[in-house]
């Protein structure tokens, strides 16, 4: 399978992974300049070292809702990695990442928790509750033609109730460079803003 049709199957499952309830959504075109967060003031860059940005996608009105797709540029195989930053839901961390993770447990293909490894923190979220959970995909599955993949999902839970999250989503034969990769996107970004945003 051409490495160009794996990268639009993978994109299309990541979008289908993350559909929640019918929401306004709003695509930048953030072009070569950085695409800055209202909430702390968060600078995406287009390149961050190997990862290029993708999509930039804004929720809500307010831009205080949005999320920021990257891939690394010189990984083998395709591998995408989105970026949420939002306000809190109605719900505890611990519940939100509970709801998130059996969405996507009962998703069709998907096997929960992986790995069964656990995960240091990410860099720049040092003492700040956080929550990982890895799922395996099964080939072909939600309909598109892919090989196995493994998705990671992660979320931290920063002060005044403002919430990041992560979704990696790569091919299974490249689980171990893969899983190196959030920490290598996080440590080029600086999200010290949020410590003293809302």
């Amino acid at each position: 399978m051409a490495f160009q049709h794996k990268l639009v199957a993978l994109s299309a499952i990541v979008a289908l992974l993350l559909a929640g309830p019918a929401m306004a959504q709003r695509e930048v075109q953030a072009g070569k300049r950085p695409y800055v967060h209202a909430i702390g003031g968060i600078a995406f860059p287009q390149q961050a070292g190997d990862f290029t940005r993708g999509r930039v996608v804004e929720y809500s009105p307010d831009a205080r809702d949005v999320s920021v797709a990257y891939r690394p540029t010189s990984f083998p195989s395709p591998a995408e990695l989105t970026i949420y930053v939002y306000p809190a839901l109605n719900a505890s961390c611990e519940q939100e990442f509970v709801e998130t993770d059996r969405y996507l447990s009962q998703r069709d293909g998907f096997t929960g928790n992986a790995s069964g490894e656990t995960h240091p923190p990410m860099p720049g979220f040092e003492g700040v509750e956080q929550h990982f959970a890895d799922y395996r995909v099964a080939a072909g599955a939600m309909g598109f033609d892919h090989p196995e993949l493994n998705s990671t999902l992660w979320i931290a839970c920063m002060p005044d109730d403002v919430r990041v999250k992560l979704r990696l989503s790569y091919e299974r034969e490249d689980a171990k460079a893969a899983r190196e990769l959030p920490a290598i996107l996080f440590a080029l970004l600086d999200f010290s803003g949020l410590r003293k945003s809302a």
